[in-house]
């Protein structure tokens, strides 16, 4: 019998093969949530981790830069409110009244004061305008317009091929160390037609490289021409090759050309009526009238003109070769302009590339022939943080340094690059700010 329940009790503690069932009391873990959040984050890769505090900071920079708010005019946002009262011009009133931005670089003909500068902007301000007022109307249209070329800068990449982590990495290059950052903490009319057209120029790229529509590629050029006519000029050069050098027949070409310049026609019909209207004449813009505040400035445009070959050495000076300049203890951008290989750090790496695909032939002769051009004008664009006005060409480069890591990683050193790049942009955006913001920062034309 005790051997019987022996093995009675044997087969019950050993049930098909298994250990039996213990019960344990549940004993709660205060720290568990800490522990696997802890482990998460651990396991998060190294190179986000990088890619998240970049955005960060290059966000931050962007918040300062609000708070230390420099009102340096709101001359959009003055011409939607005139569109919206049914005219064309500003009145004198407007300009030298409370809040008003004066008359630096209006151009006055018959008595009226008219904003040279191609109107798109104005007109995407007017629902701004209408709803809210003019109280930092671009400011906040700025804020947003930088947050779109951020993610167009993404999935410009993105289409490009590149993965996520690397399409970040380049989207940081653009946004927090290229000339573009200068721009886009700058709260001024130019710079916020500068944003707006790189955000055009980028939406093109983008769509150049997913489906393609060519109407929509003449519409985006279109509205470019009508923000930055040299930027507008870029795009337009860069389409044109690619449409005209391609392998298709020449009735697929005519074809796609008429789509692709239907658009820019219009768009061109209706800059001249806007400069019939205020001048009198299709091809006056007002340019070569405009008022200033600077007597040197206007008597070399009167002694040249808009375009000449004396302004070359002078501004290639201002364009890739000139350094921050010291004020007391503070490291600051010269005005007039600073090195692009310094203040756009990562597109260093367009010059390494050895073999160019189609498009991207056609992204640098385009950039060049503008480049050239802006290279003749009178001007460095010197109310600015960096040469504002190679940002004509900055969604072509954009094209060209993500072709420069097609066939390569973004290895350490590159991300290194784009970190020291956003950090050099971030010193001097915040001390050339504040010294501007105290007045010891002045704009001079060189």
């Amino acid at each position: 019998m005790g051997s019987l329940r022996f093995d009675s009790q044997q087969k019950n503690t050993s049930l098909n093969g298994r250990e039996p069932i213990i019960e344990r009391p549940i004993v709660r873990d205060s720290n568990f949530p800490v522990r696997i959040g802890t482990a998460a984050l651990l396991r998060f890769p190294s190179s986000y981790w990088l890619l998240i505090t970049g955005f960060t900071f290059v966000s931050a920079v962007i918040l300062y830069s609000l708070y230390r708010y420099l009102n340096l005019s709101q001359q959009f946002a003055w011409l939607a409110q005139s569109f919206l009262a049914g005219r064309t011009d500003i009145p004198e009133a407007w300009l030298l009244g409370p809040g008003g931005p004066g008359t630096h670089d209006f151009v006055l003909a018959d008595g009226k004061y008219y904003w040279p500068l191609p109107p798109f902007p104005a007109v995407m301000l007017l629902p701004l305008i209408s709803l809210f007022g003019l109280s930092h109307a671009q400011q906040v249209l700025q804020i947003w317009i930088v947050a779109a070329v951020a993610l167009l800068a993404y999935a410009v990449a993105k289409r490009s091929g590149r993965d996520s982590l690397t399409a970040g990495w380049l989207s940081l290059a653009l946004v927090g160390a290229s000339v573009f950052t200068g721009t886009a903490v700058f709260y001024g009319s130019q710079q916020l037609a500068s944003v707006i057209f790189v955000a055009l120029g980028l939406g093109a790229v983008c769509e150049h490289l997913g489906r393609r529509r060519t109407w929509l590629l003449g519409l985006l050029t279109a509205l470019a021409i009508a923000t930055r006519f040299t930027g507008g000029l870029s795009l337009l050069l860069f389409f044109a090759i690619e449409i005209f050098f391609s392998d298709r027949p020449k009735r697929a070409e005519i074809i796609e050309a008429i789509r692709f310049g239907g658009p820019v026609v219009a768009m061109a019909t209706a800059l001249m009526a806007y400069n019939w209207t205020r001048f009198g004449s299709v091809f006056e813009t007002g340019y070569l009238d405009s008022v200033s505040n600077y007597p040197g400035l206007v008597a070399r445009r009167a002694a040249t003109g808009l375009f000449h070959w004396s302004n070359v050495p002078r501004n290639f000076f201002y364009y890739f070769l000139a350094w921050p300049v010291w004020r007391g203890a503070r490291l600051a951008v010269n005005t007039n302009g600073l090195s692009f290989f310094l203040i756009s750090l990562p597109f260093v790496s367009i010059f390494l590339k050895r073999r160019l695909k189609p498009d991207e032939w056609a992204a640098a002769i385009s950039s060049l022939a503008v480049i050239a051009i802006l290279l003749f004008y009178y001007c460095t664009g010197f109310e600015q943080i960096g040469p504002r006005y190679l940002g004509d060409v900055l969604p072509l480069l954009y094209l060209l340094l993500v072709g420069a890591f097609r066939d390569r990683e973004l290895g350490r050193f590159a991300k290194g690059t784009i970190l020291v790049g956003c950090g050099i942009n971030a010193i001097l955006v915040i001390n050339s700010k504040a010294l501007l913001v105290a007045s010891q920062l002045v704009f001079t034309p060189g």
